[in-house]
């Protein structure tokens, strides 16, 4: 524990820069990423006339300052005045060194205006971090999980003038965090998962979210690659999975009150391309608490297909303060074929 602290201690200091260092760490690289997270903050946050901050609304309002009010805890009847408050972003990109992949996050990131981000399965060594940041993601802040996992498991990356994040918990297979969105002043948690390849190794998996979750009073968001699937129609293609394989998973989503997220899209989310072996299987996924849905919130997920970056669909998250329309399932009739719900 006193190293995990310590870690978290160490990324807060590193990761100092608020949304005037973004701006202005932003305006010094316009050359170099001309686009890359600038397209999402300029179209929230315009200037205005008395230095106060315009939307892309038109509305005119004072800019949320860090401290400057106490975070509002999500609950029932709070209502927003956005449609959607937030894109959050996690996916497994199968080793994380290329520059190629690099910008296939930027773009993601760009195109769908996300300001949260969990890169899975990195295997990046923690010195070369500070360096991807820097170059890809000008003004970004970062958290990971490398120092009690050398295979680089966890990358989170977020824009800290868009939202203010707080590592509370760093584990070799869950980074948990608190959000904070700056505009609104509301609160959740959110955890990303990265499970590892076998029952036995997951079991301390299972075992930190029940620690982290049994005692917990606010909404909270569970995403990540889990490696298994919940049930056997999950799978396809390969031998059906068994009880004992599926047993820890299901039991910690019954004592957590965990329930999937809407969703649409790719139903499988990973695939095998071994000819050899081919196999679809749901690994990545988005879970709520009970909380989450007492406080009137709602959540909607979108897998896009997998590509030449990672052979995992990438899963976007939207956070609405109204039921958002069109996100109720997904179906697939065949391995790869999607019907998408209108």
């Amino acid at each position: 524990m006193g190293q995990n602290q310590a870690q978290i201690q160490k990324q807060q200091q590193q990761n100092a820069p608020t949304a005037a260092s973004y701006d202005q760490g932003r305006q010094g690289s316009s050359q170099q990423q001309p686009s890359i997270p600038a397209a999402g903050i300029e179209e929230q946050d315009q200037p205005g006339p008395s230095g106060q901050a315009q939307n892309a609304t038109g509305q005119i309002g004072q800019r949320a300052e860090i401290g400057e009010q106490s975070p509002i805890r999500l609950s029932a009847g709070r209502c927003c005045t956005s449609p959607i408050l937030m894109k959050i972003e996690f996916w497994n990109v199968r080793g994380f060194n290329r520059p190629l992949k690099h910008n296939g996050v930027a773009h993601l990131i760009k195109n769908n205006h996300l300001c949260l981000l969990g890169i899975l399965e990195t295997k990046l060594h923690a010195s070369a971090v500070p360096r991807i940041i820097h170059r890809s993601f000008p003004g970004w802040c970062q958290t990971n999980n490398f120092d009690v996992n050398s295979g680089g498991r966890i990358l989170v990356i977020w824009n800290p003038a868009v939202i203010d994040l707080q590592p509370e918990d760093i584990s070799p297979q869950v980074i948990h965090c608190l959000v904070t969105d700056k505009s609104s002043q509301l609160s959740f948690y959110v955890s990303f998962t990265y499970g590892l390849y076998s029952v036995v190794h997951r079991r301390s998996m299972w075992e930190k979210l029940l620690e982290l979750g049994q005692p917990m009073d606010m909404s909270w968001l569970v995403l990540g690659d889990f490696n298994y699937v919940k049930s056997s129609a999950e799978k396809q293609l390969s031998v059906p999975p068994t009880w004992y394989e599926l047993k820890d998973f299901n039991d910690c989503c019954l004592s957590l009150g965990l329930h999937d997220a809407p969703t649409t899209g790719c139903f499988y989310t990973w695939y095998s391309n071994s000819n050899g072996n081919p196999m679809w299987c749901k690994l990545d996924r988005v879970l709520l608490n009970n909380e989450w849905f007492e406080a009137g919130l709602h959540c909607g997920v979108h897998f896009n297909p997998p590509g030449c970056l990672s052979d995992h669909s990438p899963g976007i998250i939207s956070l609405f303060d109204l039921p958002a329309p069109n996100l109720n399932r997904s179906v697939s009739l065949t391995c790869g074929q999607i019907i998408r719900i209108s």
